[in-house]
């Protein structure tokens, strides 16, 4: 079941993670007791909806960021794609659906480390939500991880 975090008549979860040997996929679920204006709610939760939904902005979306054990931080936040040839950690939007009063957005995050714990923290200043956080054990992950079967090999 997952956790669910709400506040002032949005609520915000976790509801599913699927684990792989090279990463995790993770959706973040966004209910509003109300609809929210101005189109789906995905403008106000995806990072690149209209510039004043930006979570980067005062009163702006939702802010999903993942902590590392080591420190290393990602996040909603950036405005370009990740480049996996520059960068070690990684977190792409990698799909959702939805409409006015809720949203399910999909996350892959990699690698998943080797111990310690992934910390998913949300933060919509907006509906007064800050400072949420749901803690993935890597042992739990990387558990689930060797038993994933290997359909194809990997290309060079």
């Amino acid at each position: 079941m997952p956790e669910i975090h709400y506040a002032e008549g949005v609520a915000v979860a976790i509801s599913r993670v699927d684990v792989y040997r090279e990463g995790l996929e993770f959706t973040v679920s966004t209910f509003s007791k109300e609809y929210l204006g101005r189109g789906p709610l995905s403008s106000i939760v995806r990072p690149f909806g209209p510039v004043a939904d930006l979570p980067e902005k005062p009163g702006g979306g939702l802010l999903v960021m993942v902590e590392f054990p080591d420190g290393t931080e990602v996040s909603n936040r950036s405005s370009r794609p990740p480049r996996p040839e520059k960068e070690s950690v990684l977190m792409v939007e990698s799909g959702g659906e939805g409409g006015a009063s809720s949203f399910h957005q999909r996350y892959w995050v990699s690698p998943i480390p080797s111990s310690g714990e992934i910390r998913i923290k949300f933060e919509w200043v907006k509906y007064g939500l800050s400072g949420q956080v749901v803690a993935l054990s890597a042992r739990e992950l990387l558990g689930s991880a060797e038993s994933s079967i290997q359909l194809w090999q990997s290309n060079p």
